[in-house]
């Protein structure tokens, strides 16, 4: 009774998150750090983590289980199976759905998924929330938070059990913060190198040739000849065209590699390196290969699935479980077999080692190729070296030590 009567008259203290100015708690930045999410991704590198994370992210299959005794099965009849795994809402398949919330991720470090219920407390729809849409988040005292959700009609405010809240790189562990953010200064230099090598470029003197006659020609000449040295050889058109020059002309060709362009190549292909430590890829997932090698690549997809997308899909799937699934028996977890569909041969070996083992099923190895059932493979295979020998007809039963065959 007393503690009815306490929470009864408990009042909660909400109070919103901190907001402070930008670089309130930071160093001082440098002037050409990169300051918002737009400026980001028109570096190449950092596009390039970007898209990598949402297609990834996009192209597995996001699947709802049922615990049983004997194990999982696929939870068809839960109404978030269909959501999870074909179409969270009328307008967006689960392939762009996902990709928009990696996307958000990235860019902002939050991303916000709005559930609707039915009357009955299943879920019908998914919608993705962009992050400006979000007004407010506040917390009260026990940590609950309440989300102020803006779609143009008006400022709603919404439970925490209403909203998926995703967050990458938090200090507070209630908001997540954009990974460019704090790798400002980094993407910043390899814009300064990019816009270097623009004005570098674009400024430089380079002709490729030079032509040479033995004598004085006048300036009206010289001004033909450019032209007709333009339209006979300049642009791709007309490159490997032969030309003829008369009285004596001679044409030699200039070097025009010297060793500020290996530098700035150089410089550009240093920062990729740079921006995959903030983003968490190796330099080969970036589209950077000079290091790369045919026996380094499955290596390297090893490391993209273990210490870039296993944390986030982690962090996915623990934060759709506890809002959508209230028992503890029904969850969802992301397929990740399908990343081995693009390492057959890694895929085959496994299936081979699961059939020959007998934990895995023939008629499992089928499906995972797409391939139709084929009946009488679903007897899982032992190997005879580990099973117990049966007696063959006729063969004599062995005898227990001490004991004496009756004659």
């Amino acid at each position: 009774m007393l503690s009815f009567l306490r929470n009864l008259f408990h009042t909660r203290t909400w109070y919103p998150l901190s907001q402070v100015p930008s670089g309130f708690f930071t160093p001082t930045r440098n002037p050409g750090s990169i300051c918002s999410a737009e400026q980001a991704l028109t570096l190449a590198p950092f596009f390039a983590a970007v898209r990598l994370y949402s297609t990834q992210l996009g192209s597995l299959p996001l699947v709802t289980y049922k615990q049983t005794p004997s194990g999982r099965e696929h939870a068809v009849l839960h109404p978030a199976y269909n959501l999870l795994l074909k179409r969270p809402n009328p307008a967006q398949s689960r392939a762009v759905f996902m990709q928009y919330i990696a996307k958000e991720l990235f860019l902002h470090g939050n991303a916000y998924v709005l559930i609707r219920w039915r009357n009955n407390g299943s879920p019908y729809a998914l919608y993705p929330c962009p992050n400006g849409a979000v007004s407010r988040v506040i917390v009260d005292s026990e940590w609950n938070k309440q989300y102020e959700i803006n779609f143009g009609t008006g400022a709603e405010w919404h439970d925490d059990s209403d909203v998926i809240h995703l967050m990458g790189h938090s200090t507070d562990g209630l908001q997540g913060e954009p990974v460019w953010k704090y790798a400002a200064e980094s993407l910043g230099l390899h814009r300064q190198v990019l816009e270097a090598a623009n004005n570098f470029f674009n400024n430089s003197v380079r002709p490729s040739v030079y032509i040479k006659y033995p004598g004085k020609i006048s300036k009206e000449a010289d001004a033909n000849l450019k032209i007709w040295l333009a339209e006979q050889a300049g642009g791709t058109i007309n490159t490997g065209k032969p030309f003829w020059l008369t009285d004596g002309g001679e044409v030699s060709n200039i070097n025009t590699t010297t060793a500020e362009d290996s530098q700035i190549i150089q410089g550009l292909g240093a920062s990729v390196g740079d921006i995959g430590r903030w983003t968490g890829l190796s330099p080969i997932q970036l589209g950077d290969f000079s290091a790369a090698h045919y026996n380094s690549l499955s290596a390297d997809n090893t490391f993209l699935y273990q210490r870039s997308l296993r944390p986030l899909l982690d962090s996915i799937e623990q934060e759709i479980n506890y809002k959508l699934f209230v028992d503890g028996n029904t969850f969802c977890e992301f397929d990740t077999d399908e990343i081995l569909r693009g390492d057959p041969l890694t895929q085959a070996q496994i299936a081979n080692i699961g059939i020959q083992g007998g934990w895995i099923l023939r008629s499992e190895a089928r499906e995972w190729g797409g391939l139709p059932p084929i009946e009488g493979l679903d007897t899982p295979l032992q190997p005879l070296n580990m099973g117990t020998p049966q007696p063959q007809p006729g063969a004599a039963t062995p005898q227990q030590p001490g004991v004496t065959a009756n004659a």
